[in-house]
């Protein structure tokens, strides 16, 4: 957002399709209105199957989510011994 003048927003964002940056100007129910036109109904039911909602992927990111506070617990104790 760059610019709030009361009723109008002016924003900057990178269209996708050019590449480049552009600057838009809409009124302040238009500018809200856009997010909100991405949020699911309250009964919709999102698609767990796929992507990061997948059950698998859970299981995975916590896997390596492990592995990494072990080895960084292990650094840690490492640095408190060669300090002490």
């Amino acid at each position: 957002m760059e610019q709030y003048g009361g009723e109008t927003v002016t924003f900057r964002y990178h269209d996708k399709t050019t590449g480049k940056e552009k600057r838009e100007t809409l009124s302040v129910e238009e500018f809200i209105g856009c997010p909100i036109s991405h949020i699911p109904d309250e009964q919709f039911k999102t698609i767990r199957h796929f992507g990061v909602y997948a059950r698998r992927s859970k299981r995975i990111c916590k896997q390596k989510i492990s592995i990494w506070q072990q080895e960084l617990s292990r650094k840690i104790i490492r640095i408190k011994r060669f300090l002490n």
